[in-house]
């Protein structure tokens, strides 16, 4: 198995990354390489690795796919220190942080529940405890349906090319519903206003306070909102799709799922994001064995 990892020269976690996954692809043998991203030529490898929504990232994805290879698709970890479910104060080194890898996808949905009963939850409950989660997954039963919103750069690399119509559809949707809609966007685009619908920046566990169901892309605001006792409908690549909603009528009486699934959805996800170190030593490629055909 060849595997070679593109990365931009010019981030350090890139770089670290790079080393890190390359060393632990030799670990089980493979043969690896890192290649500066502004260098990509084209498939020479059996998986080709990325990292975040950039433009030679999407180039990178649509090249391998077409030519029938794997990609391994890396970002920001599922489960991270600074969302508004963790502890206060907390801070972690780079090799204490989680990194999601994707096989073949923006997300594991296609194959990650089959993950969900590999070590009985030892591996989610441990990573609940390291940055202080603390779920409710009783259903709150608000009235405001809540869009958390997208950059410019996440919706070229989906192919969408005017986010602010794409956001005032989904705010159109749900006030035909006659529903109220929160609009918040995200951190890194903050001036965008929708029409008719108020835009917010509270801390998510207050907005969820008057919240009916949450509506996601492919935000990870969808977990908070899960482990929060929020329904969330996913209209792109979540990773919540599978226990979310998916039908838009369904925000008129949103369906909750079981805490039992709920468990089983999350103790899946913890396998589909890695540290640093667990990247280096081979576990991260390893777990990945069983779908990589």
């Amino acid at each position: 198995m060849k595997l070679i990892f593109y990365a931009a020269v010019d981030k350090e976690r890139e770089r670290k990354l790079a080393v890190a996954m390359c060393a632990g692809a030799e670990r089980l043998g493979w043969e690896a390489r890192s290649v500066p991203a502004h260098e990509y030529a084209g498939p020479e490898a059996d998986v080709g690795v990325v990292i975040g929504v950039k433009g030679h990232s999407r180039r990178i994805i649509d090249d391998h796919v077409a030519a029938g290879r794997h990609y391994l698709y890396v970002d920001k970890g599922y489960l991270r220190a600074k969302n508004n479910l963790h502890r206060e104060g907390r801070r972690y080194a780079m090799g204490d942080a989680f990194y999601k890898l994707a096989l073949d996808g923006f997300q594991p949905t296609a194959y990650m529940m089959g993950f969900s009963e590999r070590d009985d939850g030892q591996r989610w409950r441990t990573a609940s405890r390291q940055i202080g989660l603390q779920p409710h997954l009783e259903q709150h039963h608000g009235s405001k349906v809540l869009w958390s919103g997208m950059t410019p750069k996440y919706a070229r690399f989906h192919g969408i090319s005017d986010p602010e119509a794409y956001g005032r559809d989904v705010i159109s949707r749900i006030e035909a519903l006659g529903l109220p809609a929160v609009y918040r966007p995200k951190q890194t685009w903050r001036d965008v206003e929708m029409p008719d619908a108020p835009r917010s920046f509270r801390r998510l566990q207050d907005e969820f306070g008057d919240a009916r169901a949450l509506i996601a892309h492919g935000s990870s605001v969808a977990i908070e909102a899960l482990l929060s006792g929020i329904p969330v409908l996913t209209i792109g690549p979540c990773i919540a799709e599978p226990i979310a909603m998916r039908r838009w009528e369904q925000l008129v009486e949103p369906t909750y799922p079981e805490p039992k699934e709920i468990l089983r959805w999350a103790r899946a996800m913890s396998w589909c994001q890695w540290t640093l170190c667990e990247i280096e030593s081979g576990a991260a490629l390893d777990s990945l064995r069983e779908v990589l055909h």
